[in-house]
């Protein structure tokens, strides 16, 4: 991420336009469990194998990475669920975006 903000700000210093003025935004395809076994429950469940685009991992993993997009600058994380699981809907709500709020 930082070296695609590093391209974009210096194209916004070419064509003169403030890098400040635009929103970074990032989209990313989330699969969480509370651990790791129930995880690798989950995938098995719904099908998922590797490779995958987007990230599976626990709430506390997935935590660390949004932590890592926001520090890169990123200001909006669009995210969506694999399969729409709505376990991951859930942690996102209740384990993730508190620490971000």
């Amino acid at each position: 991420m930082k070296r695609k903000f590093a391209i974009l700000r210096e194209h916004c210093e070419t064509v003169g336009r403030p890098y400040s003025e635009i929103e970074k935004t990032s989209v990313i395809s989330f699969l969480l469990a509370r651990d790791e076994a129930a995880l690798a429950a989950k995938r098995e469940r719904l099908g998922i194998a590797e490779p995958v685009r987007g990230f599976i991992g626990t709430a506390a993993s997935v935590t660390d990475l949004v932590g890592r997009y926001r520090d890169a600058g990123v200001q909006l994380l669009i995210s969506s669920a694999m399969k729409n699981d709505a376990e991951t809907h859930e942690l996102l709500a209740s384990d993730v975006i508190p620490h971000f709020a």
